[in-house]
């Protein structure tokens, strides 16, 4: 049918036209490979070598007792060892929060 305003059906692409793309574009991107120069900055490092795994230390005698410092994976927090929370610190706290629990509900 002929449409007057100019719309008509695009026609398909025959598999020779198909095929006919793709030989030009493989044969673009193999002449871009061989004579594109590599872009700066782009050297292929060879890896490093694997550093040294680190010396275990030995285990202490048993009823010997390392320092804690020394133990591997201990955790030290100076300010828990130091900061003691004196008497009576947070009664009032307590207080409110039993208050709260305690109320309806």
């Amino acid at each position: 049918m002929h449409h007057p305003h100019g719309r008509h059906r695009r026609p398909a692409a025959s598999l020779t036209a198909r095929l006919w793309q793709l030989a030009t574009t493989i044969l673009a991107g193999a002449l871009a490979y061989v004579l594109l120069p590599e872009p700066p900055g782009r050297t292929h490092a060879a890896i490093a070598p694997a550093p040294e795994r680190p010396v275990l230390s030995p285990v202490p005698p048993i009823g010997e007792e390392p320092d804690p410092d020394e133990v591997g994976g201990a955790l030290v927090r100076p300010y828990v060892l130091l900061a003691e929370p004196t008497p009576g610190e947070f009664d009032e706290l307590a207080g409110l929060v039993r208050r709260y629990l305690d109320g309806p509900g």
